[in-house]
């Protein structure tokens, strides 16, 4: 799958149903597969994504976690979160 594959996945919604689909079902196992690996940038992440990846990556160091570095400076430059003098970017 390919980044642009894992944001227009996200994209994928199921509003007004009880239950989810088989489509709606494979966007979430996408989007969660592309923000599993820490060894791993993800690439572009819209802001929900970013507060997603922050969510399963939280203890992860942004030292060492591609995917938990990439959503900081997402929600950074989206001015959704403020950093700390001290921390590097």
């Amino acid at each position: 799958m390919t980044q642009r594959d894992s944001i227009n996945a996200d994209r994928c919604t199921n509003k007004g149903h009880d239950s989810m689909d088989g489509v709606a079902k494979m966007c979430v196992t996408q989007i969660i597969s592309t923000i599993s690996d820490c060894r791993t940038d993800p690439g572009e992440l819209t802001a929900d994504q970013a507060h997603r990846a922050m969510q399963v990556h939280l203890s992860c160091g942004v030292d060492v976690c591609k995917v938990r570095r990439r959503a900081r400076r997402t929600l950074v430059e989206a001015r959704l979160m403020v950093l700390d003098e001290r921390a590097e970017t």
